[in-house]
């Protein structure tokens, strides 16, 4: 009996970011262009991207340790001063109950799934996620499964709200639960590309609940 076949009596933890870091491999590429510094080929650019990405999503299919960078400080700084007050993000999120946890039991494939998540601030029947980024442009989270995914976790908010600062301006981004995919149908794609991809066993061996 091989390791699939067996785990009908377990059950295996699912992320928003660890979705996000798969769904990457494909979406890295997106607005690769050719410049006249480039030394390679488009092709060569985005195949490069996309080695990088897988790279990046084994280390997370392992949970590998990440190491906190620069950037992911200062998020993390400028997340704490929402909560305190302290930043034009406060007043919306003021009163809402902040770093919630939620779990969803799916059968996905024949496999038991746990979705798991801890969202940011939920008030008013509505989710918000605060981030804090350098650079933006509209619609820059449109692909992320994140809002689907918290939708799903929490059935009681109508709406998910990203709320994105630059460093001079917030930009929000709305979704609602019509908009988004159906996380089983996400979940069964995931499923079968660690399949064809023979790292199902790696996933398995890795990311066993203890919820």
């Amino acid at each position: 009996m091989t390791k699939t076949q067996s785990v009908s009596n377990k059950k295996y933890l699912i992320t928003p970011s660890l979705l996000n870091s798969w769904a990457y491999i494909r979406t890295c590429v997106d607005g690769v262009v050719e410049a006249n510094s480039d030394t390679m080929c488009l092709e060569d650019k985005k195949t490069m991207r996309q080695e990088e990405a897988f790279k990046s999503f084994l280390k997370t299919l392992y949970r590998e340790p990440i190491e906190t960078n620069v950037y992911m400080k200062q998020g993390i700084e400028f997340e704490e001063s929402c909560y305190r007050g302290e930043t034009c993000i406060s007043p919306i999120i003021e009163n809402g109950a902040y770093q919630i946890s939620g779990t969803k039991d799916v059968e996905v494939e024949g496999i038991d799934f746990v979705m798991y998540g801890r969202l940011d601030v939920l008030k008013g029947g509505v989710i918000y996620d605060i981030k804090r980024d350098m650079k933006y442009s509209p619609q820059k989270y449109l692909k992320s499964y994140q809002h689907g995914f918290y939708l799903e976790l929490f059935d009681t908010a109508n709406k998910f709200e990203y709320l994105i600062y630059d460093g001079n301006n917030l930009h929000i981004e709305t979704y609602y639960r019509d908009q988004c995919e159906s996380m089983e149908s996400v979940i069964g794609l995931f499923v079968r590309w660690l399949k064809k991809n023979n790292l199902l066993d790696i996933y398995l061996t890795n990311w066993e609940s203890k919820y």
